[in-house]
């Protein structure tokens, strides 16, 4: 059986909560790259691409990165989680 053509609770909680990133910071072309954040920050892909200095929006990817149990925060190589 195929995937459902219905949207869990957790993907409608995850399109409204990107649908917040966008609102607030433009929509932007992520080229397939992960987000991350670093403390109130955040970015796409390395640290040269800043999109945000707001906690709020930190906060938000941290939790929809949350809900597919991935962690979002920025980690230095030689750094452990």
């Amino acid at each position: 059986m195929g995937k459902s053509i219905f949207l869990s609770e957790k993907d409608k909680l995850q399109l409204q909560m990107w649908g917040i990133v966008q609102r607030e910071i433009g929509d932007i072309d992520d080229a397939g790259c992960d987000w991350y954040t670093n403390g109130d920050h955040t970015y796409i892909g390395s640290p040269d691409w800043h999109v945000s200095a707001n906690p709020e929006i930190a906060n938000l990817i941290n939790s929809i990165y949350a809900l597919d149990g991935r962690d979002a925060k920025w980690v230095e190589e030689g750094d452990s989680k």
